[in-house]
Formats: C-alpha cells, structure tokens, sequence
C-alpha cells in the first residue's frame, strides 16, 4: 500500500516537473520575445527621457544674434 501510494506521489511529481518546465520555457520564450520587441522599439522609436524633454522646455530661448545666426545657416 505505502509503495503504491509513493508511486501515486511520484507520478504528481512528475506531473508538476513537466508542468513547470513548459511554464518555464513559455516564460522565456516571453521574455526573448519582449526582448527583441524593445530592441525594436528603440531603434525605430529614440527615447528621450522625460525630465529631459521638461528641462528642454524651460531652457531659456537663445538671443537674438544666436537666432539670426541659426536662421542664416538654415538658409543661406
């Protein structure tokens, strides 16, 4: 009887083992996934971080000379 029982044990054992493993594997198989996702986000999309766009915002404006300057150089 308790042999019989430790086989029924076993068996469940055997079950989850087989169970986790695919767990496992579609996890990283998820991950990899993600992975080449995000390489692809960034090389289609640059990132900027947000504080950065925020600091760009409050940057004070160039004078005027700067901007003739620039205007003179996009434009010649």
């Amino acid at each position: 009887m308790s042999s019989l029982h430790g086989k029924k044990i076993s068996t469940e054992q055997n079950q989850i083992m087989k169970s986790l493993t695919v767990m496992e594997e579609t996890f990283e198989r998820r991950n990899s996934l993600c992975r080449l996702l995000a390489d692809a986000t960034a090389i289609a999309i640059p990132r900027v971080h947000p504080l950065k766009l925020k600091l760009d915002k409050n940057r004070e404006k160039p004078s005027k000379a700067k901007q003739k300057k620039r205007r003179h150089f996009l434009c010649p």
